[in-house]
């Protein structure tokens, strides 16, 4: 190395040497030395050139330590070291600029974080729920004070249209009250309705058919000539009715199929039996048959409802012949209030109506009575109470009910139909009774025709079924008032229920 160098300062000496004379004096120092620096970093560059020749030369022959650095086999050269130290520094310098970069952002970072996790404030929430709302997101729950605000806005509101809800257990409580009495007047409401559907008062053929049948009676006059002896019948009112002596009274019966030919339903079929027996089909529009049985002097002893289907409903059974002897019982006891026991139409209610017709006998009943026993005997009737139809008057001498004295017997007609509607089979006994003035026979008479006109104007005004009803009429025989002259209070048409003793119930 010394060698080299001295060499190339004497050759660099002798080529300047020709023409120092006539060029300006320079100093050898300051030229000399560059030219040093520019051989020594060529044989620096040759030699690092050859070194990487060698160990590339070397990692081709050890194929196991591919991709791996050559190992160092000399120390480092000094501008290796200088190109190290910048890249030191100057990865220093950057790590140290991140820092500080880093220390700068973190507090605002931080801040944000802190903010992201805090709740927005109810301020913000209320203005974001239209937004909310308006993209289909869950909307969130109000608050206290924006219920409250809600509920008083919308409290006028719920006043004005009457609409304003109670609390849950008052509304609960009215519901539980409201089912109850709608179920009990669930049948009264459809009894309304049938009735404001059904009701033939102003209708003049219902007027025509009763005019019709009290132009049949027979005269007082006719009445005068009649005797009635025993076995010998006597037909009166166009044959309609029957005088019989039974024993030491007399009786009176009618066909009582006249009233089940309603609107619609054809001609009856009669059909004579064995025994002198007589059965009576009527058929109604909706298909279904009213078939009555009654024996040689015209007395019901079977009666019942046959529908399309073939079932029955049977109202009257007695396929025996009564006994003409009084039953032997005991004085009737009568343990209600007389008002409950006997109820005057004029004062009473609905609910009085319904306390009687729905009520059970005073003493227990033996046995399932006849039809025939129920009607001849008082002692049996009256262990059912009764309602008198004082509210009914009739002119003198006549059965004909008018439209507005038909309108008197609405409120018992809608307790007969409710009756019947709990009980298909129900029978109700309509009675018809006069004082004692007059002719008895035609007093009888006149009161079987009332008992009649009753039953039919419970039929054609307001639908009650005929077949649940049956008629007797009894003259001066049973007065409500004991006395030989006239009394309103005797000229009276009561009702009873009878299907617990027909039923033996």
């Amino acid at each position: 190395m010394l060698f080299r160098a001295s060499l190339a300062v004497t050759l660099g000496t002798a080529l300047l040497s020709p023409t120092g004379a006539s060029a300006a004096p320079a100093s050898p120092s300051l030229r000399a030395p560059s030219n040093v620096i520019l051989v020594q970093r060529r044989e620096q560059q040759d030699e690092d050139k050859q070194k990487g020749q060698r160990d590339q030369g070397k990692a081709k022959s050890q194929p196991g330590d591919k991709g791996k650095a050559p190992a160092q086999t000399r120390e480092p050269s000094r501008g290796d070291r200088q190109q190290s130290d910048d890249r030191k520094q100057g990865g220093d310098r950057k790590q140290s600029e991140d820092r500080d970069r880093a220390k700068q952002t973190a507090p605002a970072a931080e801040e944000k974080s802190r903010r992201d996790r805090q709740p927005a404030p109810q301020e913000t929430q209320r203005q974001s729920q239209p937004e909310r709302r308006e993209s289909g997101k869950e909307k969130a729950p109000p608050t206290p004070q924006e219920t409250q605000r809600q509920l008083q806005q919308k409290a006028p509101d719920r006043r004005e249209s009457g609409q304003q809800k109670a609390p849950p257990s008052q509304e609960l409580k009215r519901e539980t009250i409201q089912r109850k009495d709608d179920d009990r007047s669930r049948q009264d409401r459809e009894r309304v309705e049938r009735r404001d559907r059904n009701f033939h008062r102003d209708d003049p053929r219902v007027q025509e058919r009763a005019r019709s049948r009290e132009q049949q009676k027979t005269s007082v006059k006719e009445f005068s000539k009649i005797r009635v002896d025993a076995g010998r019948d006597v037909r009166i009112d166009g044959g309609t009715r029957t005088l019989i002596r039974e024993g030491d009274r007399i009786v009176i019966r009618h066909d009582d199929t006249r009233r089940l030919w309603g609107r619609g339903s054809g001609d009856p079929r009669v059909e004579r039996l064995s025994g002198g027996q007589t059965r009576t089909i009527v058929a109604r529009p909706d298909g279904s048959q009213i078939i009555t049985i009654t024996d040689d002097r015209g007395r019901i002893i079977r009666r019942y409802r046959r529908d399309p289907r073939g079932r029955e409903i049977v109202f009257i059974e007695d396929v025996r012949r009564p006994p003409l002897v009084q039953l032997n019982l005991p004085p009737l006891v009568v343990n209600i209030p007389r008002e409950r026991y006997i109820v005057d139409s004029r004062r009473a209610s609905r609910r009085d109506f319904e306390t009687v017709l729905f009520a059970s006998p005073v003493e227990p009943v033996e046995r399932a009575y006849s039809l025939y026993e129920v009607q001849n005997y008082d002692r049996i009737r009256d262990k059912m109470p009764r309602i008198d139809l004082l509210n009914i008057t009739f002119d003198t001498d006549s059965a004909f009910i008018s439209p507005d004295q038909a309108a008197g017997l609405e409120e018992i007609a809608a307790v007969m139909l409710d009756a019947i509607d709990r009980n298909p089979a129900e029978v109700f006994l309509i009675e018809g009774h006069t004082d004692a003035t007059g002719d008895r026979l035609y007093n009888l008479a006149l009161s079987d025709r009332r008992a009649e006109a009753v039953a039919f104007a419970l039929t054609e005004y307001f639908d009650v079924p005929p077949e649940n009803l049956v008629t007797q009429g009894y003259g001066p025989d049973y007065p409500k008032v004991p006395t030989a002259g006239a009394e309103r209070e005797n000229r009276r048409v009561a009702v009873r229920r009878i299907g617990p003793l027909l039923a033996g119930q």
